[in-house]
């Protein structure tokens, strides 16, 4: 007489289902008898303190980039400074030319970079590739 099969297709005899019911009681037994007190688990250890949160700085003479436009002669970056977009220009060796201009005032000094009629795209260039 089949008791059991197991999942290899072997059948569970008599002898293997009372090995399992006893080891099952035995398991029981024993975590009745084991308490958290009686363990020999380390102390109760004090609460964590908990982590303070991390916010962005929220000075207002601190800009945020946006974003890096480069030009074979210049890096512009634009920044987000008291709720308007600025300027930053770099040269082609990182030389800071200019910081924190508005865009009428990058047009005025930087004629070539203008970004009048830039749109937002996956990729925009400061100016065109004249090597084609």
């Amino acid at each position: 007489m089949r008791h059991g099969v197991n999942p290899t297709g072997r059948t569970i005899g008599r002898r293997d289902t009372w090995a399992m019911a006893g080891a099952f009681v035995l398991l029981v037994v024993v975590g009745r008898v084991i308490t958290p007190e009686s363990s020999n688990a380390a102390p109760e250890s004090p609460p964590l303190a908990p982590i303070p949160a991390i916010t962005a700085p929220t000075s207002p003479s601190l800009p945020t980039s946006l974003g890096v436009l480069e030009s074979r002669r210049e890096t512009v970056e634009f920044l987000a400074l008291e709720g308007e977009i600025r300027y930053r220009v770099r040269s082609a060796n990182g030389e800071l030319l200019a910081d924190r201009l508005t865009s009428s005032e990058l047009a005025a000094q930087f004629p070539h970079l203008s970004t009048s009629g830039a749109t937002a795209a996956p990729l925009m260039l400061a100016e065109p590739d004249d090597s084609r």
